[in-house]
Formats: structure tokens, C-alpha cells, sequence
């Protein structure tokens, strides 16, 4: 039997209820025996005309009713009228509203900048990357991507693709001065030899939901 489940929101009880008698196409009355065994209750159709009545029936599940429905190609189709209370929703929207936050981008090129190619493995790299924010600058949140720098080099006029990492940081206070340390700390020979790291720095709303 194939069921095709619609969702229907209500913002109160009263209100679930009056969708359940607006799309249950018959009186219906509570099964006794049916809640006694689910632990909730049911209650199934008191139709004699209706094809499959025993199969017409409705779950009061607390924060949701389902209205379940059988026609007679067995043919099956579930309604959920989910309970959305108003203070709910109000607070669901309050967790989502952004602060403002700094958010740091650094954009950190891969190629060694006296070999003019890639001596350290994307992977490699990222493990550094992780250490030296983690361990050596407290940062325990942060994002990486994978990118790609592309240029035209001025004295043979060839156009370059430079394996890069995008690493993104999203802090309530600013961290001017541990993003300069992670940049040198980054550039020196001991690490990923870079000639300079893109920095960019932007105060804006960020939400996390």
C-alpha cells in the first residue's frame, strides 16, 4: 500500500483539532483497546459506508495528530498536523538572530616560495595548519576549504593554478594579533614557506542554527 504523508502546521490544540474534523471524512470515535496497546490514542472512523473504515483513523501523538487514511484501491495518505506553539516558534527565532562577530578569511597558497611548486602535500598542510592554530594560538573553531589561486605571470605571460586553502574564523571578540602571529608562523620556512597570506577582515551578523 503506497501512503503520501502532507504536513499541516497548527499553532495550537484546539486549532490541530479543527484541521483533523476539516479532512477526516467522517465521525470517529476513540479505540479503546487500539490506545490501551499503543500507549496514545486512537481513534478510527464510526462510518458503515465508508470503504476500509477500520483503516481510517487518527493518532494523537501530543505535538502532533496524524489523520491516516485508506480508500478502496487500499490506496494509503497520512496527514500530520504538527503543534507549533507560538512561544516556541518565538523561541526558535530568538536562538537563530545573528551577533555581530569578526570573521577572519585567510587565503593560503601551497606553492613553496623558492621552489615555485607545491612541496608540501594539501593534506599535510592542513594538519599544520590545524596545529599551529590549535596549540600554538588557542583558536579551537574554524573552517577549511579547499581552493585554488589562479595568476598571470608577468615574465612568461603563463597562467598558474595554485593549490590554496581557505580557512575561515569566526570569533565574538577581535584577534587581530593572534591572526598576525598564525600568518608568520605560517610564512616561516619551518612550516609552509610563504611569501605572504591574503587576510581578510570583516565585522558581521553570523547566526549559527
Amino acid at each position: 500500500m503506497k501512503t503520501i504523508t502532507t504536513h499541516i502546521p497548527a499553532h495550537s490544540v484546539s486549532e490541530a483539532w479543527e484541521i483533523v474534523n476539516r479532512y477526516f471524512p467522517s465521525d470517529y470515535e476513540k479505540d479503546e483497546i487500539g490506545s490501551k496497546n499503543a500507549g496514545y490514542p486512537i481513534y478510527r472512523s464510526t462510518s458503515e459506508s465508508l470503504p476500509n473504515a477500520f483503516y481510517n483513523y487518527i493518532c494523537d501523538l501530543g505535538n502532533c495528530i496524524e489523520i491516516n487514511l485508506c480508500d478502496e484501491d487500499w490506496q494509503g495518505s497520512t496527514i500530520r498536523v504538527e503543534i507549533r506553539e507560538p512561544e516556541q516558534e518565538e523561541a526558535k527565532l530568538e536562538e537563530a538572530v545573528p551577533a555581530e562577530m569578526h570573521e577572519y578569511t585567510l587565503t593560503i597558497g601551497l606553492f613553496d616560495k623558492n621552489t615555485e611548486r607545491q612541496e608540501i602535500s594539501t593534506e599535510a598542510a592542513k594538519r599544520i595548519i590545524s596545529d599551529v592554530l590549535i596549540n600554538g594560538n588557542d583558536i579551537f573553531a574554524f573552517t577549511m576549504l579547499d581552493a585554488a589561486g589562479v595568476y598571470k605571470m608577468q615574465s612568461t605571460g603563463a597562467i598558474v593554478r595554485e593549490p590554496s586553502i581557505r580557512l575561515e574564523i569566526a570569533t565574538e571578540e577581535a584577534i587581530d594579533d593572534k591572526i598576525r602571529a598564525i600568518v608568520n608562523t605560517l610564512k616561516d620556512a619551518a612550516h609552509l614557506n610563504q611569501e605572504s597570506i591574503m587576510v581578510k577582515h570583516i565585522t558581521a551578523p553570523i547566526a549559527f542554527m
